[in-house]
């Protein structure tokens, strides 16, 4: 049985899973596998031959053309994932469920293997002892996961601070771990941070454009189920027994110009039903070396702005939410169906209430999907 599958979309061959693939034969990981999803443009020969690279490194690839995703994957599910979209991995999600594969990592096409990084160890679920970050009090429920890196940008004189792409504008008065508590657990959820170019918002971007990560500046810590933080798509993994919760959201609807938030509403999805079970998630290790594509940071705040507006909104109301359900699929559901009943106050002339119910339609549909496997 495959223990780590990494899912990667594509359109031009995703070259940097030759080091990754180096990595696994150097950290001894036998048990782990590539799953490349591809979109209507994807060089299809290009991305198969690579495939077979992979294959003869010693690691097991799965290059998922659109014509192989229409023989494989239901209909239903195929409707509900757009075309030329991050979205699409998804589908190597659902595979990699199909295969029963143990854990599932999200990774990047720009996210490279840094030397001297065990990234398939770094991304372990085991139980383990380790610091947590808990929050005794109730009041401060929020951590900010860039006080972790070294950054070129100084966070620390107080005039200053960095935070990650999603984390809401209302929520950056943070915990502070001076005296971090150290629990036993076993994480449902490990994200990965980055050396280079951390993953802020567009508006950081822009007023700081040479923003640069050295790496971590301390150990990976543990978030206890009450503590939150923005949660992407980027180097994160999930244990597969939860990938029912893990469904990148779809954002695009009847015009409304929201972009680029996918992938968080799905992290504080996940991050909710993680609370419900208790679970916890990790943060830290193992860092990648994250060489950002080309990006017009402009159209970049074009598309996030109507997520920094919502965000605030969605996650003072999860925090607030009692979801039904003792799995991570009846979590899920519950989760979907208290959404689509949520009233948010008028924002705009914007058809919020209209995206939020066919965001929680396809949240459904996706359990349905699973539960088919």
């Amino acid at each position: 049985m495959t223990k780590h599958a990494v899912v990667v979309t594509c359109l031009s061959p995703p070259k940097l899973l030759l080091g990754y693939a180096r990595n696994f034969r150097l950290y001894n990981h036998p048990k782990a596998m590539f799953i490349i999803v591809g979109d209507k443009k994807t060089d299809n020969t290009a991305c198969n031959a690579l495939g077979e690279t992979l294959n003869d490194l010693g690691v097991e690839t799965h290059f998922l053309s659109t014509d192989t995703q229409r023989k494989l994957f239901p209909k239903k599910l195929l409707n509900m994932i757009p075309y030329y979209s991050d979205n699409r991995r998804n589908l190597g999600f659902f595979y990699a469920k199909m295969l029963k594969a143990k854990t599932i990592i999200s990774l990047d096409d720009d996210n490279f293997i840094t030397d001297n990084v065990d990234f398939l160890g770094g991304h372990s679920l085991k139980t383990r002892t380790m610091p947590c970050a808990v929050n005794p009090k109730n009041d401060v429920k929020w951590y900010n996961i860039c006080q972790m890196l070294r950054l070129s940008v100084d966070t620390n004189t107080g005039w200053i601070d960095i935070y990650a792409r999603g984390h809401p504008f209302n929520h950056r008065v943070c915990l502070e771990l001076t005296h971090p508590e150290t629990k036993k657990i076993k994480p449902v959820l490990n994200l990965g941070l980055w050396t280079s170019s951390p993953d802020v918002d567009a508006f950081t971007n822009i007023v700081l454009p040479k923003i640069f990560s050295y790496g971590l500046n301390q150990t990976s810590i543990a978030l206890s189920p009450n503590v939150w933080c923005p949660v992407n798509s980027q180097n994160t993994c999930v244990d597969a027994k939860a990938i029912s919760a893990y469904y990148f959201v779809k954002q695009k609807f009847m015009g409304l110009r929201i972009d680029r938030y996918g992938d968080i509403w799905q992290g504080y999805f996940f991050k909710k039903c993680a609370e419900t079970m208790k679970d916890y998630i990790t943060v830290g290790e193992p860092v990648v070396d994250h060489r950002r594509n080309q990006h017009n940071y402009l159209k970049d705040l074009e598309q996030e702005l109507m997520g920094m507006k919502l965000t605030p909104y969605l996650t003072d109301w999860l925090e607030a939410t009692i979801l039904d359900g003792k799995t991570y699929e009846d979590c899920y559901v519950s989760l979907a169906d208290k959404l689509q009943e949520w009233k948010l106050p008028f924002i705009g002339k914007m058809p919020v209430d209209k995206m939020k119910g066919q965001i929680a339609a396809n949240m459904r549909l996706w359990v349905e999907c699973m539960e088919e496997i």
